[in-house]
């Protein structure tokens, strides 16, 4: 079965954008299309994850404040995107362009306006350290907390289980139900920017997103920070 698109695909996207593909390593947090979750693998985070996971709230937290802070201002940003549809070649799609300025009122949902028309495979939510995939561990590291949070979590009536592996960089993935079982069918990977010096710190630089197919193999979207 072929393995999350870190793996594979992300190989050849690295290696057209000049970027470092990050090192295969078989460890408990790998996942491959519609396996069933086994629970019994659930495990507390280590200390490298918990170093990385805090990394990325932080940032998350950081970027949140700021954009939240541009009242009457904007900042404008372009992605580059590619997709693949159930294992087929990817594709470069167009450019877009797209603004962000405060929400009207504080604690609203951050959201991406688009310079000219909407469209279609663009995710315009900004993804914080608030979005349901990623609080509860956040909210744990980032409050101090003494629990330490977990490789699988519910979410709702189904499970979410983290990959952890650099210090910008995570990946998530959904298992549904189906049936007495869960089954790995959605998943993300956000990658952030870490910056003392630049107002990009904690926005994401990458983002895929994407199901696994019946036959296993990943149909996704990315959106990348140009």
């Amino acid at each position: 079965m072929t393995k999350f698109l870190k793996l594979i695909p992300l190989i050849v996207l690295f290696a057209s954008c000049d970027l470092k593909a990050p090192e295969k390593k078989s460890d408990d947090t790998e996942v491959s299309g519609n396996e069933a979750l086994k629970i019994s693998d659930n495990r507390v985070l280590n200390d490298t994850e918990i170093s990385y996971a805090k990394k990325i709230c932080q940032a998350l937290e950081n970027k949140t404040e700021f954009f939240n802070r541009l009242v009457g201002e904007s900042r404008r940003y372009t992605f580059m995107r590619r997709s693949s549809d159930c294992g087929s070649t990817e594709r470069r799609l167009s450019d877009h362009s797209v603004s962000i300025t405060a929400p009207a009122r504080y604690g609203d949902p951050l959201n991406f306006e688009p310079v000219g028309n909407k469209i279609p495979n663009f995710t315009y939510s900004v993804y914080t350290h608030e979005d349901s995939s990623i609080k509860e561990t956040c909210d744990q590291l980032l409050s101090g907390s003494t629990d330490i949070p977990k490789l699988i979590q519910p979410l709702g009536n189904d499970y979410i289980k983290y990959r952890f592996y650099a210090n910008d960089t995570f990946e998530y993935f959904i298992y549904l139900k189906n049936g007495d079982k869960w089954y790995a069918k959605r998943f993300e990977s956000i990658k952030v920017i870490h910056s003392n010096t630049s107002d990009n710190n904690g926005i994401v630089s990458q983002r895929i997103f994407g199901g696994y197919c019946p036959n296993g193999k990943q149909s996704y979207t990315l959106q990348q920070l140009l």
